[in-house]
């Protein structure tokens, strides 16, 4: 169960607003797609909420068998995992160019086609990747693009509030379905106590 939460986790997106110094919350409706039923219902059932100010994100996941948080601080490589299933909290760190896609290069075209998601008015875009996977994205003109765990989205001019993503056999499409301003507290992006530290695929750093 352990390993399923980590794919899970690897195949959200963290987004960073270090572009401008704004702050508040997206709510993100997510859709799972693919051969593993285990994973598909539980993303499917999942609450994800992104939190963001001054540069720092903060993404937590609510699953029917626990949690899971993702804290990224301006500036930082690694990303900090918060995981608490079954009476356990565990924490590690995982570093950001391990991300997926970090090796490809992308091309994106944009296309006249625009809708509102969230209230946010959104112009579509197509990502294809060196290896030939395409993507469709919406982002939003009106919201400043930064720095995202998925390369692919580094180069819109804006940002991405509804997107798919594909990895381990499964697909996702996150779309925004409210965003407040309202004023974030920085703790949101400290990392808590109680938490066992465990060693990343990737060692801990």
């Amino acid at each position: 169960m352990r390993k399923l939460i980590l794919i899970v986790i690897s195949i959200l997106s963290l987004q960073s607003f270090a572009q401008q110094s704004i702050q508040g919350t997206i709510t993100y409706k997510v859709t799972a797609t693919g051969s593993d039923a285990e994973a598909i219902e539980m993303m499917n059932s999942c609450k994800y909420t992104e939190y963001f100010k001054n540069g720092n994100l903060r993404e937590d996941m609510t699953f029917s068998i626990g949690t899971s948080s993702t804290i990224i601080k301006k500036g930082s490589s690694t990303a900090t995992l918060l995981m608490s299933t079954m009476g356990q909290k565990n924490m590690m760190y995982m570093p950001m160019d391990k991300q997926p896609g970090a090796n490809e290069s992308y091309t994106i075209t944009e296309t006249s086609e625009s809708k509102t998601i969230a209230g946010v008015l959104c112009k579509k875009a197509i990502i294809k990747s060196s290896n030939g996977q395409t993507s469709t994205v919406w982002y939003a003109p009106s919201i400043a693009n930064s720095i995202s765990k998925y390369k692919m989205l580094n180069g819109l001019k804006g940002f991405p509030l509804e997107y798919t993503v594909v990895d381990n056999g499964t697909t996702l499409t996150l779309t925004a379905t409210s965003i407040s301003t309202d004023a974030v507290a920085d703790s949101t992006f400290e990392t808590p106590q109680g938490y066992n530290l465990v060693t990343s695929p990737y060692g801990n750093h």
